[in-house]
């Protein structure tokens, strides 16, 4: 019997022996302060919740992420998010901004001032309209994230102001159509064609048209005058048969004939100068000066002078 009780009694011994060499975990260490945590130690959390990182949803992440805000574990918050975001994971836009939000604050917690801004801009990029809550958020969050959105709405302003086409810089004169003035320069047209300096004078160019209708006329006249008197000249000359008067008939005859060819370019050069002064050198006195051309006449270096007429009949 007393062998008995001392085999029990030294069994009861063992039994305590071993109790005490395996001492129990202190609950206190299941929850460290992550602030300096790694990314190793968000592992285990995830690990704690029984879930692998592979396999872990969204929505459970999103959940993780809220519990280590609320616990202040900023540098978790910033972790898991960074990880959401690069899943690429179907989140509604909401649980995007709120990502982004708690990742914005939870940088600038932890001094982090440029990662935060950056966060903070993602949300403009989606909303410019959103806020947060000052009756959650730290004062000085809210002054930051304004001042953010300040500066990227001004930068916005600016990037638009530089891609814009301002259209009131560009100068478009304006045409108009003076049916009268075409009407009188059609006219003036075939006058001027008839006899030149004709079509100035009905466009009230004294001046030029006087100038003109008087070279013209004494060219035409002149023209005609040496016309026939070419054609007299010449029958004389075929039809003298005395020799010594053969010389001097033709000289007649070749004086006669030059000066109507001098005549006759005269005169092709009058008209040619007054149709080009009419349509393209003399200004329309009209009351409107955007009235719309009937001609123009411009300079290029490698096609030379570029004679522009529009003409209906």
């Amino acid at each position: 019997m007393q062998t008995t009780i001392k085999v029990l009694s030294f069994l009861f011994m063992l039994a305590g022996l071993s109790t005490s060499a395996f001492p129990q975990q202190s609950d206190s260490l299941l929850f460290k302060d992550s602030s300096a945590v790694s990314d190793s130690n968000v592992i285990k959390d995830f690990t704690n919740v029984k879930v692998n990182r592979d396999s872990i949803s969204a929505q459970d992440s999103l959940t993780l992420m809220k519990k280590k805000f609320d616990q202040f574990k900023y540098g978790d918050v910033a972790a898991i998010a960074n990880k959401l975001l690069l899943k690429k994971a179907p989140f509604t836009t909401k649980e995007i901004l709120n990502i982004y939000k708690l990742k914005g604050i939870s940088h600038y917690s932890l001094s982090e001032d440029d990662a935060a801004k950056k966060s903070f801009i993602e949300i403009l990029r989606v909303d410019t309209s959103f806020t947060l809550d000052s009756s959650k958020i730290s004062p000085k969050i809210i002054s930051f994230f304004k001042q953010v959105k300040q500066d990227y709405l001004k930068q916005q302003k600016e990037i638009e102001a530089r891609t814009v086409v301002r259209i009131d810089t560009v100068y478009i004169p304006k045409i108009s159509y003076d049916i009268e003035h075409e009407t009188r320069l059609r006219e003036a047209i075939a006058r001027s064609l008839l006899l030149p300096g004709l079509g100035h004078l009905y466009m009230d160019r004294y001046f030029k048209g006087t100038v003109f209708t008087v070279l013209s006329s004494i060219s035409l006249v002149s023209s005609i005058y040496y016309m026939v008197n070419t054609e007299q000249k010449e029958r004389a000359y075929l039809v003298e048969t005395d020799p010594n008067k053969t010389e001097s008939k033709y000289n007649e005859y070749n004086n006669s004939y030059k000066y109507r060819n001098i005549s006759l370019i005269s005169f092709g050069i009058i008209w040619i100068y007054s149709q080009i002064d009419l349509l393209f050198i003399s200004d329309d006195k009209t009351p409107s000066k955007s009235v719309n051309k009937f001609s123009s006449i411009n300079y290029d270096n490698f096609r030379g002078l570029i004679f522009n007429l529009k003409y209906s009949f």
